[in-house]
């Protein structure tokens, strides 16, 4: 979230309802179980898979109620996909109307070209691993803020943007399982991070895409930006220009969006006020930038493992209430640190805490000194809390590129380019082998691992031709923390003196989906995402089918017990209810 100067803002609670999906939306197998059938964004909004997937027409298309928006499309270099929609003012057939009139000349195509350079310098500082046929992109979501900001999706023009002094705000979407074991505070990342770390989309592996006619799949976004248009006090003070300064009296959108796409790589918080995480009951989680935060003494990291076998597990926080904010603004001395190129590196813990900003950001008046990268004459973080009229902030310093690398990314030397004015050359190389999971067992509305009777499930399994878990996961040489999330049973694993394995046994003791999950390793021991395994088990004579909401549905096997009375056979629920 880029606020103007040192603004305090409150939590926001960003909702989106859209009426039910009509015309060429159609109702489709849900997710996986009731885990699956929402993502959430980083400030604890949860969304309906329909609300956050596109038509497969050309051009891609959104249904909201009577609404259609019709997106424009942007290839940023390798590794993303941007949609413009209209009234996110990067649309090109946005007017002044589109902001209640707050604005004066809207320059979308200049935003547009912004947006895309900024994506694609990205992609040439991210070494990701999409491969070279970019069969799979992260598809980023250009919004109208209005909109982002509204329960009513026919009511856009009712000014609560005009009222928010907030330059612009964005998320990665997280997808995680309910919570069924007790297990709090695991570390989750979102799906832009999963497909940049693994190539591949996570979505068809716990949802199926919207069923559009004739028959074909449509794609879900991965991560959403916002840009505020509509406060009359800014509206008309961006500078898009892409090698100019900006004349003193403007806000650089180039520098804000850099900032906006930085929290969607996973640059952010989850951690709340009371020092929960997460996105509510069920689904308490933390993100793989909170396990890098150290108290204010530098003595401990603020979220601790209850199970020394696995941290990415069971977290608690370890810290007292002045460590998330403290008692006098811009107490240095109190503020929580990451370490950054061997340097405890102060975050913004304001006196009030805010929710989406507090830890979220570098503290910019706790961070003086040497920095070696300085676009138009400003040596600040991209990261920090605020923003400037004037300011042009468009270079990583190495600090924050060191974080990016703790964050699991594998990173260029070199960022960015002369003409736009935030070209830097860093000494140290980011030695991160990039490894990622991608859940197992379900494809595009399909179980493809299941079980009958009593027959134990093995990968790798050649006989059964289970392949391997791992198969399908980049860079991982064995996986670690497997556990039970849903069911019950026997789950055996064949780890190493590191606590590293990479096969697996389970006997499910109850019909029905079971859940799995475990962390995958690379050669380096560095860990991936939790990545999820899903198994269905059925009692025998049953056959499951992935287009099925009960497993055996049409009643193909059943019997007489006693003999006056018919019973079927494993008439158990399959999916979820209807629709995503």
């Amino acid at each position: 979230m880029k606020k103007l100067f040192f603004l305090c803002v409150s939590v926001f609670t960003l909702t989106l309802f859209y009426n039910s999906a009509s015309g060429q939306f159609e109702a489709s197998p849900n997710a996986v179980g009731e885990s699956f059938q929402q993502v959430f964004d980083r400030f604890g909004t949860a969304y309906p898979l329909r609300h956050v997937g596109l038509s497969s027409v050309d051009p891609p298309q959104m249904t909201r109620g009577f609404n259609t928006t019709v997106f424009q499309t942007c290839l940023a270099g390798d590794d993303f996909e941007l949609y413009f929609e209209r009234g996110s003012g990067f649309h090109t057939s946005d007017t002044d109307a589109d902001f209640n009139n707050q604005t004066n000349g809207i320059n979308p195509a200049a935003n547009q070209q912004i947006a895309c350079e900024v994506f694609t310098q990205l992609s040439a500082f991210i070494h990701s691993g999409i491969d070279s046929t970019h069969a799979t992109r992260v598809r980023i979501w250009f919004r109208s803020m209005e909109d982002a900001l509204d329960e009513d999706d026919d009511n856009l023009l009712d000014n609560e943007a005009q009222a928010i002094n907030v330059l612009a705000f964005a998320s990665s979407f997280y997808s995680l399982s309910l919570n069924f074991n007790d297990s709090l505070n695991n570390v989750i990342d979102g799906l832009v991070w999963q497909t940049l770390q693994t190539g591949q989309d996570p979505y068809p592996t716990f949802a199926p895409g919207l069923a559009v006619t004739p028959n074909s799949l449509c794609p879900f976004f991965h991560g959403y930006i916002a840009f505020n248009f509509f406060n009359p006090d800014f509206a008309n003070n961006w500078f898009n220009g892409l090698n100019l300064g900006s004349n003193g009296f403007q806000f650089d959108l180039f520098s804000v969006l850099l900032h906006e796409a930085t929290h969607c790589l996973g640059f952010n918080s989850l951690v709340k006020s009371d020092g929960t995480a997460g996105f509510g009951p069920g689904y308490e989680c933390i993100s793989r930038y909170d396990k890098l935060i150290r108290d204010s003494t530098d003595t401990q990291f603020i979220f601790s493992p209850d199970d020394i076998d696995c941290n990415w597990y069971d977290n608690e926080l370890a810290l007292d209430s002045l460590d998330l904010a403290p008692d006098v603004m811009l107490n240095c001395a109190q503020a929580p640190v990451i370490h950054a190129m061997g340097i405890p590196l102060s975050l913004y813990a304001p006196p009030d805490f805010e929710g989406g900003s507090s830890l979220s950001h570098i503290g910019r008046d706790c961070n003086t000194g040497a920095m070696p990268c300085a676009a138009g004459m400003f040596p600040f973080f991209v990261m920090d809390e605020s923003d400037a009229t004037g300011e042009i902030v468009r270079i990583y310093q190495p600090e924050e590129r060191d974080i990016l690398c703790q964050l699991g990314y594998n990173l260029d030397m070199f960022f960015g380019d002369v003409p736009t004015l935030n070209q830097c050359t860093y000494n140290d190389t980011c030695h991160t082998i990039v490894v990622g999971g991608v859940n197992d067992g379900y494809l595009n509305g399909e179980y493809t691992y299941t079980v009958l009777g009593a027959v134990v499930f093995s990968a790798p399994n050649v006989a059964d031709s289970i392949a391997g878990i791992l198969d399908n996961d980049f860079n991982a040489v064995g996986f670690t923390c497997l556990t039970i999330v849903q069911g019950d049973g026997i789950l055996t694993a064949n780890y190493d003196g590191n606590g590293i394995a990479d096969s697996l046994s389970y006997d499910p003791s109850v019909d029905g989906l079971n859940i799995l999950s475990y962390i995958p390793v690379g050669s380096d021991g560095s860990l991936g995402n939790l990545t999820y395994v899903f198994i269905y088990a059925m009692g025998a004579n049953c056959t499951a089918y992935g287009c099925s909401v009960l497993s055996n549905g049409d009643f193909e096997n059943a019997v007489q017990n006693p003999p006056q009375h018919v019973i079927a056979d494993c008439w158990s629920r399959l999916m979820g209810p209807d629709g995503v």
